[in-house]
């Protein structure tokens, strides 16, 4: 099931638990990394993912499924797209920002 946090302790506990470690891809966007990702990024640690993620006013939006590393990171605009585009039932406009 998908979740939305804005929590930095829960989503680094949620991350950690899977492997996944901070880093910055390529476009400059903050993400998370799970082993052997095909996407090139520069892991960074947690202290400058806080960073960003505060100053960008970010959402995590993961999968708690058992073993799932499905994450998406961004604004609550881009969050709200990204849980409709996941689940056509959504319509992101009802209720606030998480």
């Amino acid at each position: 099931m998908l979740r939305a946090t804005q929590d930095l302790l829960e989503l680094r506990r949620w991350a950690e638990r899977r492997g996944g470690t901070p880093c910055r891809h390529w476009n400059g966007r903050i993400g998370l990394c799970f082993g052997d990702d095909p996407w090139p990024a520069l892991r960074v640690g947690w202290d400058e993912f806080e960073i960003n993620f505060c100053l960008g006013q970010c959402v995590c939006v993961y999968d708690d499924a058992p073993g799932s590393n499905h994450v998406f990171i961004g604004n609550g605009e881009e969050a709200r797209a990204h849980v409709a585009s996941s689940d056509p039932s959504v319509s992101g406009a009802a209720g606030p920002t998480p």
